[in-house]
């Protein structure tokens, strides 16, 4: 709807020789899905996912620098981190609530476009769960190679990073102002690739669950 309002596909047909998408046609087809055009379906081409790699630390540098003991590790992140409260503060409520796994470690990756005001709350509430909080790290690659499991929403950039390095994951993706997120993330589960949890209707308990079953199933066994 935005493109047709926006006159998207008509510049598109005018202009560009070309249409080249970061994806799986497998996964989304983006042709059919966004009803594009015969002329620029043809000239559409999916260059499958492609993620970003920052950092070269090996594992006993990333539990050094972050202050790690030997416990499995479960990072946090929430991107940019702008709307990346609510997942944040789902995840405390779970370990406040006794809900969620026991014996692992957890560091909370804020992003730099949280507000200081829930940065505060969180550091606060981590503090007596004994998290991990920062805003943001230039080893963002190694500290999620690092992690046995991967708690995020349902950005392309952190999902394709984290299915590339073989991760376990459940996503928690917005809903607005787009579902972009959270058709990825529907895809993604449908594929036996992620556990996906709707906050939207998900409890504590939802989340534990979903932590749980991710945690306990072999890295190896994703398809």
């Amino acid at each position: 709807n935005e493109w047709a309002s926006s006159r998207e596909m008509e510049i598109i047909d005018e202009l560009y020789d070309a249409v080249w998408v970061y994806g799986s046609r497998d996964v989304f087809d983006t042709t059919s899905e966004y009803g594009f055009l015969r002329r620029i379906a043809d000239k559409t081409r999916y260059l499958g996912y492609i993620p970003k790699y920052n950092g070269d630390l090996t594992h006993e540098e990333v539990r050094s620098r972050f202050s790690l003991d030997d416990r499995p590790l479960v990072v946090v992140t929430t991107g940019g981190g702008e709307d990346g409260f609510p997942l944040i503060s789902l995840y405390l409520d779970m370990l406040e609530e006794g809900c969620g796994p026991a014996g692992c470690s957890s560091v909370i990756v804020t992003g730099p476009g949280m507000s200081s005001e829930h940065r505060k709350i969180i550091d606060a509430r981590a503090a007596q769960q004994f998290c991990r909080v920062i805003e943001f790290t230039n080893h963002m690659t190694c500290l999620v190679s690092s992690a046995e499991l991967v708690v995020t929403m349902g950005g392309y950039n952190t999902l394709t990073e984290a299915l590339a390095l073989g991760k376990r994951i459940v996503s928690v993706p917005r809903t607005a102002p787009r579902m972009e997120q959270f058709i990825r993330a529907r895809r993604f589960e449908s594929l036996g690739l992620l556990t996906l949890v709707d906050l939207r209707s998900s409890t504590t308990g939802d989340l534990g669950e979903a932590v749980r079953f991710e945690l306990n199933r072999p890295a190896d066994a994703r398809p």
